[in-house]
Formats: structure tokens, sequence, C-alpha cells
């Protein structure tokens, strides 16, 4: 930790900057007032720990972030429009994962971190016995602000208890003017860590190359920083002679950029599908995006299975548009791999929002059952749990195939010092927007069955098949102290949910993080029992069998009768791949071919119907 850190910078020789009033405007248009400003904001504090829907931030510490948390509504910021946030421990939120911590920065800065705002970026702390610091974040049922609001939080002190003082300050954000507002309800101590500069207040952009400052070091140390109530306000320009050039990948394949299992007996190759933006505020010539997958282990990028570049048309301001590349990825083998996209426009004014990546699991479905894992198996993170022992989390799960029946689920519990239970739930995702719905089994698992750390298998209470879409499996801690594994090493899922009560939400972590809830699924069985091979002499065997391009069975005469058959033709996890109705010769032996050559080498089954007769026949397919 910095707490012994000491740098001595040029920047100590600068003065502290008493309070002007104003300040502004920076290259974008922005200005600030504050409340000794005839024109500037009226101090108006907004309580909102006490309403309805306000969120406790948990696990805030000592220099760190928690989130993404959703804004729920697209807020203006600069030229773009942000929709979820993080929360630093330091008195500030972000657009991106980043950290700010002692010495803090001048705004604007090109160096890293970027993309914030800080309403009071100081070296505060929540750690310690008896400390008293709190945060809420809170959006208005109407979605047109947003409050976040840092409660009694001290300054961290190198001395015991580790902290003094007392801070608490807000910033709102509204969407009805663009406009950012700090207030600062109270303020008593200093900070005593001897690092400078010791507290800072403005805004930033997404590649710190815009920025304003409200405060830096602010004067009237000793008896107290500022005099409070206090108000700031940030006021967005009515118009922008800034230009902007940034093109940006939104995502690939899906809108969440959540993981995706695949078959590697699938005959249709995964497509690289991605969505890309004009985030910036100026025409975009078409350009170049590149797009690729390869494989990824231990949060490393290896080889690269396939790759391809695409020339997009011109693209306005805010406009999208969906790339399919010419290349497709036909996996061979099991394991994560990742698909990457990159926008490749020169001078882009912000690379950290150029690229998207999706987890791609490839999974063997020639052996079932199949254990379905975003995660590496190991956990590496400090894991989850939640204050007084009823929260639980939850994992979003997309077949490779369909129908498959779903026979069990897996956590993976790294302590349980108190011996508490917990309950493993399914649901159907016939929520809205395909979120999870209708409760479909709940397994409670009793402490003693176990000893941490360990996986724990939950057979279900009855198999549940699973014909389209997704299904989610959520993890409930039933007391105090149990704490669920998560891994940190890439790639990520992205389908991970935190679960309060009945209230589930994007989990805050899910960019950073998995967390280690598995499912296992099985082949679900034809109704004619299309792995079980009959032996009725009507219809032959294929030959040759096995076959690579073509293989041929003969139908005794009695199926003339019926005029015409159905043939379908199935993978060895259940899949249909086709169905085709063939006409026959009436009187005659008929012969049937089916063509393999797509197919992948493995083992296929072929059921042969009428309306009274059905046989089922094997074909090995070898490349």
């Amino acid at each position: 930790m910095k707490k012994h850190l000491h740098i001595i910078l040029f920047l100590l020789s600068i003065s502290t900057t008493s309070f002007a009033g104003s300040g502004g405007p920076d290259a974008y248009g922005y200005i600030w007032k504050d409340n000794l400003d005839p024109q500037g904001p009226v101090y108006n504090w907004i309580d909102i720990v006490s309403k309805p829907g306000r969120v406790l931030v948990e696990r805030l510490s000592d220099d760190n972030t928690q989130g993404p948390f959703q804004i729920n509504f697209d807020f203006h910021y600069y030229w773009y429009d942000v929709h979820q946030f993080w929360v630093g421990s330091n008195g500030y939120i972000a657009f991106q994962s980043c950290q700010l911590s002692v010495p803090f920065p001048f705004i604007p800065s090109t160096s890293q971190p970027q993309d914030y705002i800080a309403a009071m970026a100081a070296d505060l702390n929540f750690d310690g016995a008896g400390n008293p610091g709190q945060c809420y974040y809170w959006s208005s049922p109407n979605h047109d602000s947003l409050v976040v609001s840092w409660l009694n939080v001290p300054f961290w002190d190198q001395n015991a208890p580790s902290y003094q003082g007392s801070n608490s300050f807000q910033l709102i954000l509204s969407t009805i003017d663009s406009s950012i507002t700090f207030q600062y309800q109270q303020q008593t101590g200093v900070y005593g860590g001897g690092n400078s500069p010791y507290l800072s207040a403005g805004i930033e952009n997404i590649n710190g190359g815009v920025g304003l400052q409200s405060m830096i070091n602010p004067a009237g140390g000793g008896a107290g920083y500022f005099i409070t109530p206090y108000a700031v306000k940030f006021t967005y320009p009515p118009t922008s002679t800034f230009q902007a050039l940034d093109a940006s990948t939104l995502y690939n394949d899906n809108p969440t950029n959540g993981a995706r299992f695949i078959s590697n007996l699938t005959p249709d190759p995964w497509e690289m599908n991605s969505e890309i933006k004009n985030a910036g505020n100026v025409n975009l010539n078409p350009f170049n995006v590149y797009s690729y997958v390869a494989t990824s282990a231990s949060g490393f990028t290896g080889t690269i299975e396939v790759d391809d570049t695409i020339t997009t048309t011109l693209l306005v301001p805010q406009a999208t548009a969906s790339l399919n590349m010419g290349e497709t990825f036909s996996p061979v083998f099991d394991g994560t791999y990742i698909q990457v996209t990159r926008t490749l426009v020169p001078g882009d004014i912000a690379p950290s929002n150029d690229s998207a990546s999706l987890e791609l699991v490839v999974v063997d479905t020639t052996n079932t059952p199949i254990r379905l894992s975003y995660d590496d198996g190991f956990s590496n993170g400090v894991g989850l749990n939640w204050l007084g022992g009823q929260g639980g989390a939850g994992v979003q799960f997309v077949p490779p195939f369909y129908p498959c029946k779903l026979t069990s689920v897996h956590a993976y519990i790294t302590s349980n010092p108190n011996l508490v239970g917990f309950y493993m739930a399914v649901f159907d995702d016939n929520g809205p927007n395909g979120s999870n719905g209708t409760k479909l089994d709940s397994v409670y698992v009793d402490a003693l069955s176990y000893t941490a750390p360990v996986w724990v298998d939950i057979p279900l209470t009855n198999p549940i098949v699973i014909n389209s879409g997704s299904f989610y499996v959520s993890w409930n801690m039933d007391g105090v102290g149990i704490i669920l594994g998560n891994s940190v090493t890439g790639p990520f899922s992205n389908r991970t949910f935190e679960v309060l009560g009945n209230a589930w939400a994007i989990y805050r972590n899910r960019e950073i993080e998995d967390l280690m809830i598995n499912a296992t699924i099985d082949t679900v069985n034809i109704p004619v029992g299309i792995a079980s091979v009959d032996t009725k002499n009507s219809v032959s065997q294929f030959y040759p069998n096995p076959a690579a391009t073509s293989s041929t069975i003969s139908l005794e005469k009695l199926w003339t009768k019926y005029g015409s058959v159905g043939l379908q033709l199935y993978s060895a996890d259940g899949k249909l791949l086709y169905e085709d109705h063939p006409s026959l010769r009436a009187g005659l032996v008929n012969q049937i071919s089916v063509d393999v050559t797509s197919l992948k080498s493995g083992m296929y089954y072929c059921r042969i119907f009428s309306e009274s007769e059905t046989v089922t026949r094997s074909i090995q397919v070898i490349h």
C-alpha cells in the first residue's frame, strides 16, 4: 500500500488554490461555478439514505473501487454517453475501471487513470473497527438523475485507529441538462499523510486530454479544507467546436459480450459478428476493422486461429454498424478461446474503447455429460459473500445444443467458518428481455455435507430439459461467513449477477472476474432412442461406414407402401442437423445416400421413419 510512500515533486512548489467562484471553459466548453458566485448553484443536499431504491456500496476499503453499477440512463459526458460507473473509495466515480490514490492528479492529465469525475479525491478510508464511513448511490425513478453520497468518511491516518476526521459529500449527474454537481455537507480534520497533491476535484474525459479542475489542495488547511455547506456545478456547453475522432467496438455477437459455448461438432462455423460505433462528434471516413479468434489460457491470448479485416462505409457521429467478417471459426479442439475486434482509425482520440472481447468456450459434445464452466477451475480472488448472510450470486448459461437436459449444478466454496448452508436454484429465461423468470428447482445444501475449500456437486431433484434460449443458476447464502469462489483470470464471461433478496442485478465486477458456479448438461433421449441402434432388418446398415464423402442405406420393399419416408440426421449430442423426405419407388428395394462431406469427424445417427415404422442407424464420419 502507499502509506509509507514519500514523493518529492516540483508540484509542491505550487501554492494551494483558494476558491475563485468559477472556472473554465475547458477545451470542450465545460465551465464551473460554485455557490459563492452570484450565478452559481444553490446548495441543496439530497438525502438519498431515506429514499427507496438507494444502494449501499459494499466492500469499499482503502484505495479501492467497486462496480460497475448501472446509471439507468444514458448520461451525456463530453461528446459521448456513459451508462455505467465504478465508485472509488477515495471520493470519485469512473466510467471505466481505474484507481485514484495519492498523489492525486492535476486535471486534466493524459497519464492514467482517465474518464472520471472526482468530487473529493482524497486519501479516504473505509477500513478499521468502528469506522463510520458509508457510501450510497441512488437513481431517480424517472431516470433523470444519479446521486452518489460519501457519508462520514474519514481520512486515512498512519496511526491507530488508521483514520481521522470526517467528510460527507455527494456527486449529482443530471440528464436534464447534462450537468454535474458536487455538494459538500461536512468536512472536518485534515489529511496527514504528507503526500501532495492530497486533494483534487474536477472532471476528465476518456483520454485525459480534456478536463476541468475546480479544486486542488484547497486553501485553509490546518483548521479545515473549506467552509461547508459548499456546492460546485459543472455546466455542459450549449455548443462546442472541439472535434473528437473516436471509433469504438461496442460488442461481439451480443450486446453484453456474453460468453458462448460452442460444440466442436457443430456443422455451422462461428461467425465473427461485431457492432461498431462512431463514438465521436465528426464523420468517420471508411476505416478498417480487424477481428480474430485466438486460444486463451491463464489470461493470455495465444495462437490466432482465424482473422479477418473489413472496411466500413462512412459513419456519421453516434451512428452504429453491424459487421460480419468473411472468415469464420470452425473449432476442432475443446478449450477456451477469445474473439477480439478492434477499430483501426488513425488519430483515434480514445484507444481505450477501440476493442471488445468475447469469451468462447468450445466443448466436446461427443463426450457427455458436459460440464459448462466459464472459470478456469481455480479460485484466485477474494471470493464473494454479503454482509448479513442473505445474499447470493447468479450465472447465465446458453447451452451449445438443444434439446439438452440440466442434471446438476456446482458451486466452489472457499470458506465456511460458521458452517452455514446454502441454496442452489435454477431459473428459466422467461423473465423480461430474457432475464431470469420462473424458478425451476431449488436444492438446499447442508454445511456438514462437504469440507471447504471444495467444489460442491448438487444433483437436481429432476433433470430439466432445455429446448431453447438459456437458463440461470443461483447460489444463495443461508448465513454469515460462507464464501463463494471467484476467478480473476480472464477471459471473463460477462454473464454473472448479484442476487440480493429477490432482486437480480448485473454483478458489479463481472468485467474483471467470474463467479465459480457451473452446470452439467446431458443429451436428451430422442423418442426413438437416437443413440440406440435397433436390429430391424427392413433397413440395412450404412455402407461404407466409416465414410468420408457419402454413405448409403437400403430400404426393403415394405417401406414403399408408405409412398415416402422421413430421414433425420443427428449429431452425437442429440442436435438435429437436417431432415429430408425422399420419394420411394414402389415395389422395389430403395437406396438412400447421405452426404457427409461437410460433417466433422465423429459419430452420427440417422432416424428413418414412416407412419408406422421407425429405424435408427449409426454412421461414423472420418476425414
